[in-house]
């Protein structure tokens, strides 16, 4: 089934579009994504830099209320899931883990890709004086960015639809309906009829561009 110039250049007008919008859609998506890891990665460094103040010192000195006081204060961060601060013989001093996850071990967060963990090594005037372990749940991260592609797929969805039907609506009042009209016209003038005249307004319309010349020449 033959389509006419209108229905084809109305499919091409919206594929390209969507083409468009779906690969800033996937831009958007991406630098989202990088934007809220990078968030988690500041958080772990922050917790790091505060501690290579503030811990060492009761590290070197095995002051065990401050080290559990530290541990219990990063703690406080709803999606930190796992504190481990051991001295430099591997015995742990301060540990803190959410209840559902109380069985998992360390080499589990590490391995986890729902978890981002890292450890930092503590050092006193020069000296190794322990290891902190850190584990942040990735779930909050996860969260906020199905909020935030659910938004960005409703606005790039109207933002497609609106340009779509502005380009089609230009188009065929434009394009598409002088050029129906000059078929229509050029078709009755195969068929016989010699009288057939174009409606003047579209010579004044398009007087400049190849639908007015070619309006004008049957018009002679």
């Amino acid at each position: 089934m033959k389509q006419s110039l209108s229905r084809r250049f109305s499919l091409a007008i919206i594929g390209v579009v969507a083409v468009i919008i779906i690969g800033f859609t996937v831009v958007l998506v991406w630098d989202n994504v990088r934007r809220l890891e990078t968030e988690l990665h500041q958080r772990l460094s922050l917790a790091s830099d505060l501690a290579a103040l503030t811990l060492a010192l009761p590290l070197w000195e095995l002051n065990f209320a401050q080290i559990k006081d530290f541990a219990e204060a990063l703690f406080k961060d709803r999606d930190m899931v796992y504190v481990n601060i051991i001295d430099i013989y591997g015995k742990a001093l301060a540990t803190n883990i959410r209840p559902h996850l109380a069985q998992g071990k360390w080499g589990f967060f590490e391995q986890s890709p729902l978890f981002m963990a890292r450890r930092y090594p503590m050092r006193y005037m020069g000296n190794d004086v322990g290891t902190m372990q850190l584990a942040i749940s990735k779930e909050g991260i996860h969260q906020e960015l199905q909020a935030r592609l659910l938004w960005i797929t409703i606005l790039m969805l109207c933002l497609m639809i609106a340009i779509s039907l502005t380009s089609i609506a230009i188009t065929r009042h434009y394009i598409l309906l002088p050029l129906a009209t000059v078929v229509e016209s050029a078709t009755a003038i195969a068929d016989g009829n010699v009288n057939v005249s174009l409606h003047t307004h579209l010579a004044l319309k398009h007087r400049n561009d190849e639908i007015g010349i070619l309006t004008q020449v049957f018009q002679r």
